[in-house]
């Protein structure tokens, strides 16, 4: 038994070091996500404008941000306060800047 508890401390130990801790400046809710979210968001953004066709599901963290009434503009990693996605923010791709 001891054993199993050690493996589940360590799978999530591995789960939340591949995780970013966002954090909404509107109203102060927070979301964990996967760190690729910020990419997969991008793809998502573009396929809805271009109406292209993805062979890939979409992550469920996308619609987690996308269904947010704030939007990823509005979003900041907590740990650092550096709005999120730094890809994104200011590149004029997408729609996502300010």
């Amino acid at each position: 038994m001891g054993l199993i508890r050690a493996k589940l401390r360590r799978l999530a130990r591995d789960a939340e070091l591949e995780t970013v801790v966002l954090l909404c400046q509107e109203c102060g809710q927070e979301f964990r996500v996967s760190e690729d979210t910020g990419a997969a968001l991008v793809a998502w953004e573009w396929l809805e404008r271009t109406g292209a066709e993805s062979y890939q599901p979409t992550p469920r963290d996308v619609f987690t941000i996308v269904d947010h009434e704030h939007g990823a503009s509005a979003l900041v990693k907590k740990a650092t306060g550096e709005p999120w996605p730094l890809t994104i923010r200011g590149s004029g791709i997408c729609g996502l800047t300010e």
